[in-house]
């Protein structure tokens, strides 16, 4: 619904029309609303600069159901903005037509996965990062088996990189069998994985079998095994630069 807000600028000395399409839900308690508008401010340095590409207005809502009545704040840009001459052709504005600017309030961190796996085992990157933005969002009942997702998605896409030629044999195995199977002459990185393994499936069961590890074990492992798996692609590496490079060839 649109609606006519007035807005105040330090340097000008009549109030401005804005063009606002009010929130018709309200972001705490999710009731379709028409909110109370509490307070509209400026966010441009004057009124004479609002044809700057930063100028904004910021609008105070407040949410009219009764169970709820709590506040929140969305900030404008400004879309369109008509011209007017006045007096003394001094330039005043008709209207000024905002559109809304999406937030988001995700704290952004900082994910520690080595550059070689993001860039080989893209789909594991973010199957990862989404594990680890589910756990700061104090999902704890779900984040584990993300974890899960994730690891199957590492293990199994190394198992198709050692072995090209098995792709299909090795997607239709269990992620158990892929370990133990596939990595027989990788123990460290089997150990990790089949222990990660171990406690990421355990959290999907209605009753857990181990009572000696918990996500922050699991992590762990997960972690260990990408340092492997990540330095073993850059031994592969190593290799090849000698295979190539190799005076005596």
């Amino acid at each position: 619904m649109l609606k006519i807000v007035k807005v105040k600028f330090s340097d000008y000395y009549e109030s401005v029309k804005c063009y606002i399409d009010l929130p018709g839900v309200c972001p705490h308690c999710g009731t379709l609303i028409s909110p109370q508008i509490m307070f509209g401010s400026p966010f441009s340095t004057g009124y004479f600069k609002t044809d700057s590409a930063n100028s904004r207005v910021v609008i105070i809502y407040r949410c009219t159901n009764d169970k709820c009545l709590k506040f929140f704040v969305i900030e404008y840009k400004f879309r369109k903005i008509t011209h007017l001459e006045g007096y003394n052709q001094v330039r005043t504005f008709d209207y000024l037509d905002c559109e809304p600017i999406k937030y988001s309030y995700k704290i952004p961190f900082q994910i520690d996965v080595p550059k070689n796996i993001k860039d080989i085992f893209p789909e594991f990157f973010n199957i990862y990062s989404q594990a680890q933005q589910a756990e700061k969002d104090n999902l704890d009942k779900i984040y584990g088996m993300a974890y899960r997702k994730a690891l199957e998605f590492l293990v199994k896409g190394y198992a198709i990189r050692r072995n090209p030629n098995d792709v299909s044999k090795i997607n239709a195995k269990p992620l158990g069998n892929v370990i133990a199977q596939d990595f027989g002459d990788l123990p460290r990185i089997q150990a990790l994985a089949k222990a990660s393994n171990w406690i990421a499936t355990d959290a999907t069961h209605y009753e857990q079998r181990f009572d000696n590890a918990d996500t922050e074990a699991m992590k762990m492992f997960i972690e260990s095994a990408m340092t492997f798996i990540s330095a073993d692609l850059t031994a592969d590496e190593a290799s090849k630069f000698i295979e190539e490079n190799d005076p005596k060839k």
